[in-house]
């Protein structure tokens, strides 16, 4: 009664979905994704369908309808680019995108990567027809997208197996593949033309010798694709491709005028139900299994329709793509800082209660010393190692770091040892020896619970049970050490805690509120590094913009001078620093400051040895002398260009009131220059208030604070702390890096602010 109710709600929704579409003129698909969610939400009712019954019962009518009514002529006329799209561009993006995918999420084996690229290639028949009927589309060029949409189903789905069995079995042949392709799809086509034509045939026969049944004839119409995509399957070939070739044939036999007129008008009817019904169902489906991926579909559809689809959003159509980007790599970058921030995230505690736990019984094992011997051998499959070990008992059993030992009735044995495993490659002694580290670091649970230990082998050849001295008590929410009686409490701050006040190792991540800015600002070892490392970024920051425009103002003045011969000359060996790489120069500068074979102490100083960049006053006055090097061919280009701005009449004028050099510059000059570089002036402190390449490439911000308990030194900035914090050394503290981040980020921010609203003032002033 259960499954009828619910396939009833199903159609009352696809039913419902109808109206609600054309009241609101909401793309149709999306009120049905949404009425799928609505039904979870309400009567937390789910249909999880199996992949093989969803294609049977969905695929087959709605690819046989599609290649029925796909105009012949129209196909057949631009078949070679259908084929191009469906076949040659549906491979290439298959190959790469699974590149890409494999590049970025290298723990990825590269034959699940095309898997599940060739999921996502092919594009929907029936999105496409969705989009067609809201954008001025060309009548060709849609019957173009839906050939190619009818036919690209079968080339990911072949692509899809391909990649399934070579990350099955571990082994791929190109030739095979080829074969295999062509056999699929030939085949496939092959069957539902024949299929098509076979029951045509005996149906038209059965017409003319004892007259037509129409509902019978609309039954056998209804069979045709079930038994099309069935026959396909049971010989092994591509069942879509049987679907839409007996679609395809469907048309042409119909052109033969077997069926009466009253069949085929009934008929009709009878399909356009059938296909509204079942595209209904697809989408309420969609909706009702994933509210998230719901969600998303959701506010995905809504976006374009918005955007690309409707009139005089022109603006949008250029700016929608900058904004995404915007939003993916700058704003959540900061709101996921500004969470990590208020959490403990970090060295040890990096991942989940459950992950923790397991990894203390793990790092906790020892060999039980009455354990049984389990011959093993080791298996390779997708890059990573399992053990296939043979029971006391006899039986063999498989696992790995993260799947317990279960049965393995499959297994080859030699002798009294199970050695192979279909599906897996068995590594000889010459690749044991080569991956010995990670062949003795797997540890396979015995079952779901941890504290029954691990399968682990030394040898790659003889496991042993190991158990954890630690018991973890789920009920209790404790571990116990089973040595020495200690009891390990859950602290609320990540770690299990003794009554003594030591703490395990490994702990979670847990959300602790203020406590990192707390930390920042009220622990001595860390407020004292934190105060000095601030102090020194904005002298950096101040000096930094002081001394490179001062430099680069009087060459720009001294050059200006039109009494100055070759400036074209002396401009572009002015400019010379600015031309090369800023991390390349403090490399360079890092070498010229070194205390016993450096240019600067050899040379300048007759073999003196300078600690530059070992002592922490002279390691600032290096990081400022190499900073102003970098610095002053940029505030020379700036000042140039404005003081050439500044009209000749000004300066006139003040000669004539009895100005001096000096006064004219200083009261006329200078303030309308600043107006123009001000702005320029502040960006400047912004950029060296996170100056990072230079401080980490020159001084790495050493000397090192003694007493400091995070990783910083004297020519420290706060970015680059915040970096020493988050990435250097062995204990990374990622949220009191990020608590950093946003003091830097309120910083820089209201010194901005302040910046521009004195630029306004000059310029209300000028």
């Amino acid at each position: 009664m259960h499954l009828i109710e619910t396939v009833l709600l199903l159609l009352l929704a696809v039913v419902v979905s109808g109206s609600i579409a054309r009241v609101t003129r909401i793309a149709l698909p999306l009120v049905q994704i949404g009425l799928g969610a609505v039904i979870v939400l309400v009567t937390g009712v789910t249909v999880d369908l199996e992949p093989d019954i969803f294609f049977l019962l969905f695929l087959p009518p709605l690819l046989f309808l599609d290649g029925w009514r796909i105009p012949k002529e129209d196909l057949f006329r631009d078949r070679a680019i259908i084929l191009e799209l469906a076949l040659g561009l549906v491979i290439f993006t298959v190959i790469g995108l699974g590149f890409l995918m494999w590049w970025m999420i290298p723990e990825m084996p590269l034959a699940v990567a095309f898997a599940l690229a060739a999921i996502l290639s092919p594009t929907d028949p029936i999105a496409v027809q969705a989009i067609a009927a809201r954008a001025p589309i060309p009548k060709r060029l849609m019957h173009i997208l839906e050939g190619e949409s009818l036919l690209n189903d079968a080339t990911g789905l072949t692509c899809m197996r391909l990649a399934v069995a070579a990350a099955t079995t571990g082994a791929f042949v190109l030739q095979e593949a080829v074969v295999n392709f062509a056999w699929l799809a030939l085949a496939g086509v092959a069957s539902g033309i024949a299929v098509t034509l076979a029951i045509s045939t005996a149906k038209g026969w059965v017409s003319r010798r004892w007259g037509e049944d129409v509902g019978a004839q609309i039954l056998i119409s209804l069979l045709i694709p079930f038994g099309a995509y069935l026959a396909a399957e049971h010989v092994h070939t591509s069942g879509i491709l049987a679907a839409v070739a007996a679609g395809i044939t469907m048309n042409y036999v119909e052109n033969l005028g077997i069926a009466m007129a009253v069949t085929r008008m009934r008929r009709n009817s009878v399909w356009d139900t059938i296909q509204f019904a079942l595209n209904g169902i697809i989408f309420v489906l969609l909706g009702e299994g994933n509210l998230l991926v719901a969600a998303i579909i959701t506010l995905g559809v809504i976006a374009i329709n918005v955007v690309y689809l409707v009139p005089g959003m022109l603006p949008a159509k250029y700016l929608t793509p900058g904004l995404v980007f915007l939003f993916v790599f700058q704003i959540f970058v900061v709101l996921y800082c500004i969470y990590i921030a208020f959490t403990n995230y970090g060295s040890g505690h990096i991942s989940t209660k459950d992950d923790a736990v397991n990894a203390l019984l793990i790092q906790n094992q020892q060999r039980v010393e009455d354990s049984a011997a389990y011959p093993v051998s080791i298996l390779e499959q997708n890059g990573q190692f399992f053990l296939l070990a043979t029971t006391p008992d006899g039986d063999a059993e498989i696992g790995g770091d993260e799947r317990p030992l279960e049965p393995a009735p499959d297994a080859e044995f030699s002798g009294d040892r199970a050695v192979s495993l279909p599906g897996y490659t068995t590594l000889d002694f010459s690749q044991i020896v080569a991956n010995q580290a990670a062949i003795t670091a797997i540890a396979v649970p015995f079952s779901d619970d941890p504290n029954d230990g691990t399968l682990q082998t030394r040898d790659g050849s003889t496991a042993y049970q190991f158990v954890s001295t630690l018991e973890w008590d789920p009920d209790a929410d404790t571990m116990t050490n089973t040595d020495t009686g200690v009891v390990y409490h859950d602290n609320g701050n990540g770690s299990f805690e003794s009554d003594d006040g030591q703490t395990l190792a490994t702990g979670w991540q847990v959300w602790v509120g203020m406590d990192n800015f707390v930390r920042a600002f009220s622990t001595e070892s860390i407020r004292g590094p934190f105060l000095a490392v601030l102090v020194w970024t904005f002298v950096f920051a101040i000096l930094s913009v002081a001394t490179t425009f001062a430099l680069g103002l009087f060459l720009a003045i001294v050059f200006n001078d039109p009494r100055m011969k070759s400036k074209k000359y002396y401009r572009v060996i002015m400019i010379l620093p600015y031309a090369f790489p800023a991390f390349l120069s403090a490399l360079v500068w890092q070498g010229m400051f070194n205390q016993d074979f450096g240019f600067i102490n050899q040379t300048l100083f007759g073999g003196a040895s300078i600690p530059w960049l070992q002592d922490p006053f002279l390691a600032k006055v290096s990081i400022l002398i190499v900073n102003l090097w970098l610095g002053f061919p940029y505030m020379f280009l700036v000042t140039t260009g404005a003081i050439q701005a500044i009209p000749e009449d000004i300066q006139e004028a003040g000669k004539v009131d009895g100005a001096g050099v000096w006064q004219i510059f200083r009261h006329i000059k200078f303030p309308l220059l600043l107006v123009s570089v001000a702005p320029l002036l502040i960006s400047s402190f912004a950029f060296n208030f996170n100056n990072f390449n230079l401080i980490y490439m020159l001084t790495g911000g050493g000397p090192r604070f003694a007493d400091a308990s995070i990783n910083v030194g004297a020519s420290d900035i706060l970015i680059s702390m915040v970096y020493k914090v988050a990435f250097v050394g062995a204990e990374r503290d990622y949220g009191l890096a990020s608590a950093f981040s946003i003091i830097i980020f309120v910083l820089v921010a209201v010194i901005s602010y302040l910046s521009f609203r004195q630029t306004k003032v000059l310029e209300e002033l000028n």
